[in-house]
């Protein structure tokens, strides 16, 4: 179990909250490049690779709550367009994608904006 914390990016005294998550569960570690490959008229193919980007990520995030964070949780996603996110895979800027939820066990879906630090 890691750490993580979701906070708004503007002053909010209920915009920020601080849970454990299920690592093996979770996806946060995950890096694609912006590659892209065509087949050719000779059989071949031709790679284009345009390199790497954190925007280009996307983070799952899978934890047990209590009925005040997934409440909190719903806050952050009905009120914020962008939130940062503080993991042990660094800073990030991102939007919310989507939420589940299933009793307790909550699924958060984000794309990465950027990373901070």
């Amino acid at each position: 179990m890691n750490n993580c914390v979701l906070s708004a990016t503007v002053s909010d005294a209920a915009g920020s909250m601080r849970f454990k998550f299920d690592v093996k569960k979770s996806e946060i570690y995950s890096l694609e490049r912006r590659v892209t490959r065509r087949a050719t008229l000779d059989g071949g193919s031709v790679t284009e690779d345009y390199g790497f980007t954190d925007s280009d990520r996307t983070f799952t995030i899978v934890a047990v709550l209590t009925k005040t964070q997934i409440e909190s949780l719903e806050y952050l996603v009905r009120t914020f367009s962008s939130i940062v996110i503080s993991t042990v895979a660094g800073l990030f800027l991102a939007s919310f994608e989507s939420t589940r939820v299933k009793g307790q066990e909550v699924t958060i879906k984000l794309l990465i904006k950027e990373k901070l630090a």
